[in-house]
């Protein structure tokens, strides 16, 4: 009985470390997003756990990231239809389920340093899933770091930083409102690509309602 008792302790240390270290279930970014992404009252009139199928047509270009085919992905779209929110839950699912360098590019720096501490923050603070797993202990700061990687944002304006960094994921919000030409540099869009060309898995979402 003694021994038994010893057996079944063991068991269940066994059980509770293979739990505890295995790795999280592979989901695409629309899954994650269904399962984990919080929404505010702040954020939402729809506030509370995110559903992709509010938004269907979001959810091709989500989970187009977990598609090792695909390299770019062009969403030309209207005004106010979640494409940003689709950025949002691209960032999230990284830092959780596959944390790497991000770099997110906004048409100017003041737009870049809102979106950072106005919407990107607030939005990963809601979700329970992500505790704990990025610093948020400077919100006016526009680099957040996470184990494993970190999120940049940059405003199109700004040729040394777009060029700074080699990054596999890129997202580039509002491109028609970047400037045609970075400084004397190249096209903001151009100097981003150069930052992931070197990357296997490499990713770029580039998004804009047409002006």
């Amino acid at each position: 009985q003694v021994l038994d008792h010893w057996q079944n302790q063991l068991v269940s240390v066994v059980d509770q470390a293979r739990q505890q270290f295995s790795p999280p279930p592979k989901l695409t970014v629309s899954e994650w997003a269904d399962k984990y992404r919080v929404l505010s009252k702040e954020e939402s009139s729809m506030s509370g756990l995110w559903s992709t199928d509010r938004v269907p047509y979001l959810r091709k270009i989500m989970d187009a990231f977990n598609d090792d085919y695909i390299e770019s992905i062009i969403f030309m779209k209207s005004a106010q239809i979640g494409a940003t929110e689709a950025g949002i839950n691209i960032i999230a699912y990284t830092i959780d389920q596959e944390p790497c360098r991000i770099l997110y590019v906004l048409p100017d720096d003041d737009i870049a340093k809102d979106f950072s501490s106005e919407r990107l923050r607030k939005a990963l603070r809601n979700c329970p899933r992500l505790d704990n797993k990025f610093d948020d202990a400077d919100s006016k700061n526009k680099v957040l770091r996470f184990p494993g990687g970190f999120i940049r944002l940059e405003g199109a304006q700004s040729p040394g930083k777009l060029a700074s960094w080699p990054i596999p994921k890129i997202i580039m919000d509002e491109i028609d409102k970047y400037p045609r030409w970075a400084g004397r540099e190249a096209n903001p869009i151009a100097l981003a690509e150069e930052r992931a060309k070197n990357w296997p898995s490499k990713k770029m979402l580039l998004m804009s309602t047409p002006t």
